[in-house]
């Protein structure tokens, strides 16, 4: 890797791939912040010049789980842009998560110089209960979120790569990463039963305090990323209110002066991602939304930002906007080397043959304890499974969650109409399908008395996705939280001549 500044990076032998570019006058130019700003989409990383709008595809990986390709194989956590030891320039670092294999394998976390061109393995961690999510940068290392369901925890991995810590107490409750931090913080959920709590959790020794949240938050909403500015002045969170089965999700982009505690900025926003970040100076926010990337001023009062970002066709194409570089940054940039497939295969290869697993260093705030990343105090940790769960959200069943393999033979869709004799194949994989009937009352003349209609139907799983679903308890008729790996997407075809209904399921992660 080069080290003194980006000019020296480039190279006369090669050609970066062409950018893209959108035309931007001269005042904006001038008045865009400086750095860059990279995010996923279909074709994989790219990086975008917010003085110009130009975007270059830096690390090209195909069939990204947030692609539209049937033969999905990568989920993706990250990208963010951080330090290295081994350059003065900040590079990218992101995680891959095979969706095409089982336990025995491992989640690979890769170091991308686009200025450089290489792309190298950082470290791993065994798939097999779980996948990343929330990747962030604390001082020297990378933390995440680790696992699935109750058995998420929090976990840092050193820069100069190591085996990952995990960082969260083990046996209360569990700890899930927002993708934010600030300092040695990270912005954490934490939830014990019922009662959810967000908070900054320290990386340096396992202490927590309370994140600061919009006043007026309103019992039904949830937060789903946290960025704070590099000066620690401003903190932005996006939210989503309302609940599957109900009225449409509502979204919104606040950001909150830390000084204050006052809500500066309130951005509304449908659709909403889960990643966002704030340009260096904290002047603007770019933030994922329906698969664009958008971006906003931070100021109460301020206008629109003078500078554009191009489209992102993914849909959770999570931004970061690195610190300033040198004005020929973008110009720099080269396509990196070797494929990040073949990287993720060799790590899989590795883990399959390993059998032995390492220890790690536990810090909490009342003491420190070793743990393998197998065990817990209470022993043997339950095996957590990385295939996708279904989720059904329909008007009659406002949300039911159905573990792999047990996924249901009947649906009720509304008060009289319901799917029977589902058979369901390709469970487990990234998409599943059921072929079954659909039952229509014709009503008539009333839905009481009404005659029943059968027609051919198939129901299409697919995009699994890991987020926190609502699932209605019946017992007590109220909603409760579930951190899952599911189906976000449910879709009905129904066969039949003169049969114009068609079954509409609610997404999981909303």
């Amino acid at each position: 890797m080069c080290g003194a500044g980006l000019a020296a990076c480039s190279s006369a032998t090669s050609t970066p791939n062409t950018p893209t570019t959108t035309a931007a006058s001269a005042d904006d130019a001038t008045s865009a912040p400086d750095g860059l700003v990279a995010y996923v989409d279909d074709h994989g990383v790219e990086v975008a010049d917010p003085h110009t709008g130009a975007s270059r595809l830096v690390v090209p990986i195909d069939s990204l789980e947030t692609g539209t390709a049937a033969n999905r194989r990568f989920l993706i956590d990250g990208p963010i842009w951080a330090p290295t030891p081994t350059a003065a320039h900040p590079v990218l670092y992101f995680a891959l998560h095979d969706l095409q294999t089982r336990s025995g394998k491992a989640d690979v976390f890769l170091r991308a110089d686009p200025f450089a061109g290489s792309l190298s393995v950082l470290g791993s961690v065994p798939d097999g209960t779980g996948s990343t999510a929330g990747l962030v940068a604390v001082p020297g290392a990378l933390a995440f979120t680790f696992g699935c369901c109750e058995d998420l925890s929090v976990e840092v991995l050193p820069f100069l790569g190591a085996t990952a810590r995990q960082l969260s107490p083990t046996g209360s409750g569990f700890w899930e990463s927002l993708g934010g931090a600030t300092g040695s913080q990270v912005a954490v959920i934490h939830q014990t039963g019922q009662n959810q709590s967000y908070l900054w959790l320290d990386t340096s020794d396992g202490a927590t305090s309370p994140l600061t949240v919009p006043p007026s938050l309103p019992s039904s909403a949830s937060i789903g990323s946290v960025a704070t500015d590099s000066a620690g002045h401003l903190e932005a969170l996006t939210v989503g209110s309302g609940l599957p089965g109900g009225p449409a999700l509502q979204g919104s982009v606040d950001v909150i002066d830390l000084h204050t505690g006052a809500l500066s900025v309130s951005h509304p926003a449908s659709a909403l991602g889960y990643g966002l970040a704030f340009s260096p100076d904290g002047s603007a926010l770019v933030y994922s939304s329906g698969g664009t990337l958008q971006v906003i001023a931070t100021g109460a009062g301020a206008g629109a930002p003078p500078y554009r970002l191009p489209a992102a066709s993914a849909d959770d194409g999570a931004p970061t906007w690195s610190a300033p570089v040198p004005a020929d940054g973008f110009g720099s940039l080269r396509t990196v080397s070797p494929a990040a497939a073949d990287l993720v295969t060799q790590a899989d290869a590795a883990a399959a043959t390993s059998t032995t697993t390492s220890s790690s260093t536990t810090s909490t705030t009342t003491s420190t304890t070793t743990t393998s990343t197998s065990t817990t105090a209470a022993g043997p940790a339950p095996p957590v499974t990385t295939s996708p769960d279904l989720y059904v959200n329909t008007g009659a069943d406002p949300g039911t969650l159905y573990a792999e393999p047990g996924f249901p033979a009947q649906i009720q869709v509304d008060n009289h109409d319901f799917l029977s004799a589902l058979h369901w194949a390709g469970v487990g994989s990234p998409t599943s399908v059921a072929d079954g009937t659909y039952n229509v009352d014709d009503c008539q003349p009333n839905c009481a008395s009404g005659h029943y209609h059968q027609y051919p139907t198939q129901l299409t799983a697919s995009q699994p996705r890991r987020c926190v679903v609502q699932v209605y308890d019946r017992a007590s008729g109220n909603y409760r939280t579930e951190p899952a790996y599911a189906y976000n997407s449910l879709v009905a075809r129904v066969s039949g001549a003169g049969q114009s209904a068609t079954p509409a399921f609610g997404p999981a992660c909303g």
